[in-house]
């Protein structure tokens, strides 16, 4: 018995990836720390420094998830940011309108729609990608007061 599935993407996710960092690495400067959640593609085409916010490749955010948890509210992914001294923060999951921060500014730089299909059995899904350019920020400055979050 011979049975055909569809793979399980149909879209060139990697071209659009590909696109978005080709466009990150020109709106940058070579020294730019740029944060996101999805790293593959876009760290390897970007040519920039990347901070991990899932922290799979990046300790540092890993330390920070393991004390106080993944970040729920702006409010926590400025601290993080801050903490990792990025310059750029990726959104990829984006909401219809720009973040709007309490400590940072976020000037978004960049937009685009990117197209998926993975694993939706075959259905297109549309995710808004937005670079920002992290304004007002203080590296390294301490950490806001995340006590009373459930650890």
């Amino acid at each position: 018995m011979l049975v055909y599935m569809f793979p399980s993407t149909r879209v060139d996710v990697g071209g659009n990836v590909r696109a978005f960092a080709d466009s990150a690495r020109e709106l940058t400067k070579p020294t730019a720390r740029i944060a996101l959640t999805e790293v593959g593609a876009f760290g390897f085409f970007s040519d920039r420094y990347i901070i991990d916010l899932v922290g799979l490749v990046d300790s540092a955010a890993l330390d920070w998830i393991r004390e106080y948890g993944r970040p729920r509210t702006t409010e926590e992914l400025e601290t993080l940011l801050a903490r990792r001294c990025a310059t750029h923060y990726v959104e990829t999951f984006g909401a219809a309108t720009p973040l709007v921060g309490r400590t940072l500014r976020f000037k978004v730089i960049e937009e685009r729609e990117l197209k998926s299909s993975n694993l939706s059995g075959g259905a297109l899904k549309v995710d808004r990608w937005r670079l920002y350019r992290l304004d007002g920020q203080e590296c390294g400055r301490p950490q806001a007061d995340l006590g009373s979050r459930n650890r």
